[in-house]
């Protein structure tokens, strides 16, 4: 997904469709908060998911300074456990 800004000087987001094998189709978003140089990521309108998961933070120096993927687990309301990875693309 590709982040765009949406108030300058505060940060840029984006928002896209993800699919989990077994479970269904839902939306996946991205806030980077400038303030903090952190990525907030979160899953919703998973089948079966109750609530939206809580905040998933990334560090943005860890996401800028890494040529790999940066993974992190989550918890989705009603499904389980899983993992997110963000990965930095030029």
């Amino acid at each position: 997904m590709t982040l765009s800004n949406f108030a300058p000087g505060v940060g840029v987001q984006g928002s896209g469709s993800i699919s989990i094998p077994g479970i269904g189709s839902g939306q996946v978003s991205v806030v980077y908060a400038l303030h903090g140089n952190d990525y907030l990521s979160h899953v919703q309108n998973l089948p079966g998911q109750t609530a939206v998961n809580d905040d998933v933070v990334f560090s943005g120096n860890d996401i800028c300074n890494s040529k790999d993927p940066q993974s992190a687990g989550l918890y989705l309301p009603g499904i389980g456990y899983g993992a997110i990875s963000i990965t930095k693309v030029k």
